[in-house]
């Protein structure tokens, strides 16, 4: 998640959002900045059903225990490794910890192996990553609201032998929380680790010693592990992530940068080591990322404009909406004339509203396209849900592909 000091975020409107669709794909056109590479990214599903527009409320509200349980992970990660409760939650430590509890209880003996609900993979974006000496690729989901690098089992077998790598054994073997409440335990190693040609010697990753098969089999999924790509506060295994390691030894490549394409379509790239000039219109907008009180982001609504109480607001690849605090959500939803809050906690409006939201990033404002706005329609198709989800357990905005799809995105080491 990208909110802590000393980095930058830079925004940028895509090409992909300003252009209208055509039926054939053009040909990629790119303008790297000096030392940039790009991995092309895919993804397996979506809330939204793709043909007829309509909302999968089963999948969505899946999703949103995933997320869940994922945030309350990772502030427990950020609690042990700093002692303090994340900002981005209203709770206290005791809180944490007992929510965290009940969350993550499992049921069974320690050594038992759990099913894992293929849910929170599918939404994330995957590309290939070379490990090893030589270079072995694996497709894994990236994730800028977490930080360790792990590989499955059946997926790591390949890895493992000994000609194929230089790879170092560690002690910092470290445990997985998974948003279905599942855990799984991994070896840890250090070892060459290359994405779009840039290798890092040295980095850690998590060889999974206990994981279900349906972890890479159900829900379509086929990556072959995940790497976290937020800081190193937020890593299980106390390690530099690659790109922490990346940006230290490089501090001019120390950027990594997003184009994401709607509707799962073709086109979606991570720049590593820099951005793609090639892939937006207009200026970039630098917002320095931080974890003290700033000044909120305004957010507008077609003809009407709230201004939102929250001081900060945390990007997150693998999250398919936008999760907003309760109040905020409310002062947004309040309007849309017919929005209505409904008994899953999901705000609905009226499609034919088709309400225009601009979140403002260092004092430049960026349009979400109005389809954006929504994660899908009802039967009749004149009732759509809002990508805007309330929170009461959040003090900040976590920011996800419902926005990302309409900007280019880059965080500066």
């Amino acid at each position: 998640m990208w909110h802590l000091s000393t980095s930058a975020l830079a925004l940028a409107l895509s090409l992909s959002a300003a252009a209208a669709p055509t039926p054939a794909q053009p040909k990629i056109f790119r303008r790297l900045t000096s030392g940039a590479s790009v991995v092309s990214l895919s993804r397996t599903n979506s809330i939204t059903d793709l043909e007829t527009g309509q909302f999968n409320e089963t999948f969505c509200m899946a999703h949103m225990v995933y997320l869940e349980r994922k945030q309350y992970a990772n502030a427990m990660a950020y609690f042990k490794n700093t002692g303090e409760v994340h900002p981005d939650l209203n709770i206290s430590a005791e809180q944490l910890q007992a929510t965290h509890a009940r969350l993550f209880r499992r049921q069974g003996s320690p050594n038992t192996t759990i099913t894992l609900t293929d849910i929170g993979p599918d939404l994330l974006w995957s590309g290939p990553v070379q490990v090893g000496t030589p270079p072995k690729t694996f497709n894994v989901d990236f994730d800028t609201g977490s930080s360790d690098f792990f590989l499955a089992p059946d997926r790591t077998m390949r890895w493992e032998k000994p000609t194929d790598s230089r790879r170092a054994s560690t002690a910092n073997g470290f445990k997985i929380s998974f948003g279905d409440g599942s855990s799984v335990v991994t070896e840890g190693r250090q070892d060459v680790v290359t994405m779009g040609g840039l290798a890092i010697t040295n980095t850690a990753v998590g060889a999974v010693t206990q994981l279900s098969p349906s972890f890479t089999n159900a829900g379509g999924d086929t990556s072959d592990g995940l790497m976290g790509m937020a800081f190193p506060v937020l890593a299980e295994s106390k390690q530099n992530p690659y790109f922490t390691n990346l940006a230290k030894l490089s501090p001019t490549q120390g950027m990594m940068s997003f184009k994401f394409v709607g509707r799962n379509a073709p086109g979606s790239e991570l720049t590593v080591g820099g951005m793609d000039t090639a892939a937006f219109t207009g200026s970039v907008a630098f917002s320095p990322v931080l974890t003290t009180q700033g000044q909120p982001p305004s957010f507008g609504l077609s003809k009407w404009v709230r201004q939102v109480l929250s001081q900060f607001a945390t990007i997150d690849t693998g999250t398919s909406a936008i999760i907003a605090p309760q109040a905020d959500a409310q002062s947004i939803y309040a309007a849309i004339p017919g929005s209505k809050l409904g008994a899953n906690g999901l705000f609905t409006y009226p499609c034919k509203a088709n309400p225009t939201v601009a979140l403002s990033f260092a004092g430049q404002s960026f349009a979400m396209n109005p389809a954006d706005m929504s994660l899908g329609t009802d039967a009749t198709n004149t009732t759509c849900t809002g990508a805007i989800v309330p929170s009461a357990q959040r003090n900040a905005w976590l920011v996800g592909d419902s926005f990302l799809k309409n900007v280019y995105s880059g965080v500066a080491l």
